[in-house]
């Protein structure tokens, strides 16, 4: 009678082992719920004592333990060492449960039973127990095959779960992308299927057609409000592509009011999968901004070359006018009448004052074409900002103004041209000490900054900007409009062109300033890697 209830429990247990497994291991897709439930599973026909589920992760060779049981320090050892020994692969490699008799304190038995998917390794699970090694015979370990089997389809499944969610929010992810990208688009939007059913209409065609995609949204366009010519337009398009034509282009007035009309562009492309016709895409410009663009673009161009023409004819004569003024400077001796020397160091420095403003009209038109020619090479940045304060030096000293580098990160190599780059630290070096008072002092600090780029700052303790007026600076032809700007003279062209010249290097130029406590322009260049 005991050995039939003995039987009659085994039986009862195995048959329990296998509804588990057919219930709820097969239908479960959290991967820690799965876990829990083959340890449970276990538990109802191997009397284990410490337990471990881990997990293969092949292209790093490596094992996590994603669960563990009643593990001390020596089973700790143990697992450490059938990994680190290669025996859980080696098991593996046999591809059922391996028996292994232990001495690790009152456990006498590991069980070691690997997880294989189509042979492929996915992980195993570890069994210790004080049973000694007889207790595994073959009923239990084809149990533990049949386990470790399904573990493997339910990971599988699981894998499989999660790429297809994946996938799902990509494709949700990039649905969600799109209609931002058709709603925010500048040019309007309409989109018919082959039943003429409008399928989009955005933003910009109800700015444009003075109706809301609400009251045509999967609505036949025949029977919106949408006004009568227009309609009769896009239905002559979609007659011509949906005979072959994929793709039109023509212009078409709009009429707003009677007084009124709105000249449209409209392109339109077929939408077909393989020979079947799908619908048109429909994409609607509103040719007043691109008219009055064109006219934009063909003035801008007869200016520019207006002051390629002017700066083409001053040049010429200003450079004769520079000539003669020092050649009379040279030849005035001391007991000349001082006056005399007075007048020819103003047409020099006025010549001189003219030239720099035909240079910078100069660079700036060729910046504007993307003419002008640049050559990067690899300079030491120590020897370019020495070189440009001993060339202002001069201007600095009239000032009684201190030059003071202040070299952080040294022996930097840089990719630039270093003509361009002289002349961004020169104009940022004048203007510093132009706009000092006397006895100040200016710092030029070099420092190696985010991303491979070294930042360059020219610090004063000068005048300042006001905070209204600091984007002006990098504005064409704009200054300060503080008094001591004006009167300290220039252009309006060097800090937009030394801002082109830097983010052609691809770095950038800013300013951070106090009113009545001084600047600091700052500039990136990059570093060579």
């Amino acid at each position: 009678m005991d050995i039939k209830s003995d039987l009659k429990q085994a039986y009862d247990d195995v048959i329990s082992v296998f509804y588990d497994i057919a219930q709820d291991l097969t239908s479960s897709f959290d991967e820690k719920e799965i876990i829990d439930l083959s340890l449970n599973v276990l538990k109802k026909v191997i009397d284990y004592d410490a337990i471990s589920f881990l997990t293969y992760i092949p292209s790093r060779d490596m094992y996590i333990v994603q669960k563990s049981i009643d593990y001390n320090q020596l089973l700790k050892k143990n697992l450490l060492k059938l990994v680190k020994d290669g025996i859980i692969t080696w098991a593996a490699n046999l591809g059922r449960p391996f028996v292994n008799v232990e001495d690790i304190g009152e456990i006498k038995t590991t069980v070691i039973v690997p997880l294989l998917y189509k042979e492929v390794l996915q992980g195993a699970i570890i069994i210790h127990t004080k049973k000694d090694e007889n207790y595994f015979e073959q009923n239990r370990l084809k149990i533990l095959t049949i386990v470790s089997n399904q573990l493997t389809i339910s990971f599988e499944n699981l894998n499989l779960y999660k790429n297809v969610e994946k996938r799902n929010n990509k494709l949700k992810a990039m649905k969600s992308y799109l209609d931002n990208v058709i709603t925010s688009m500048t040019n309007g939007i309409i989109v018919l299927d082959n039943k003429n059913i409008i399928r989009v209409f955005n933003k910009k065609t109800e700015e444009l057609l003075g109706i809301s995609h609400k009251e045509v949204i999967n609505k036949n366009i025949d029977s919106t409000e949408i006004k009568s010519d227009f309609i009769r337009e896009i239905s002559n398009i979609q007659s011509k592509i949906s005979k072959g034509n994929e793709i039109i282009d023509q212009e078409f007035e709009y009429e707003i009011t009677k007084d009124d009309k709105m000249p449209f562009g409209i392109s339109a492309t077929i939408l077909k999968k393989e020979n079947e016709y799908l619908g048109g895409l429909f994409v609607l410009r509103d040719m007043r901004e691109t008219k009055e663009l064109m006219e934009l673009k063909r003035i801008d161009k007869l200016k520019d070359e207006f002051l390629s023409m002017v700066s083409h004819e001053l040049r010429t004569p200003l450079t004769s006018i520079k000539a003669y003024a020092e050649t009379l400077l040279d030849m005035v001796e001391e007991n000349d009448v001082e006056s005399e020397r007075e007048f020819l160091n103003i047409i020099n420095e006025e010549s001189e004052r003219l030239s720099r403003l035909i240079n910078d009209v100069l660079d700036l038109s060729k910046i504007e074409a993307g003419k002008m020619s640049f050559l990067i090479q690899e300079e030491e940045i120590d020897i370019l900002v020495n070189k440009s304060i001993k060339n202002i030096y001069g201007f600095a000293n009239e000032k009684k103004i201190s030059l003071i580098p202040n070299i952080i990160d040294k022996n930097i190599i840089v990719l630039i041209d270093s003509d361009r780059i002289l002349q961004v630290l020169a104009n940022l070096l004048n203007n510093a000490i132009k706009f000092t008072c006397e006895e100040g002092k200016v710092e030029i600090i070099v420092k190696k900054s985010i991303d491979n780029f070294v930042e360059i700052n020219i610090k004063d303790n000068g005048v300042g900007i006001k905070e209204d007026e600091i984007e002006n600076v990098f504005e064409k032809f704009k200054q300060s409009e503080d008094i001591l700007v004006r009167e300290s003279g220039g252009t309006g062209l060097g800090l937009p062109i030394c801002r082109n010249i830097v983010e052609y290097h691809g770095g950038k130029l800013w300013v951070e300033s106090k009113y009545g406590e001084g600047s600091e322009f700052k500039f990136t260049i990059p570093i060579k890697i």
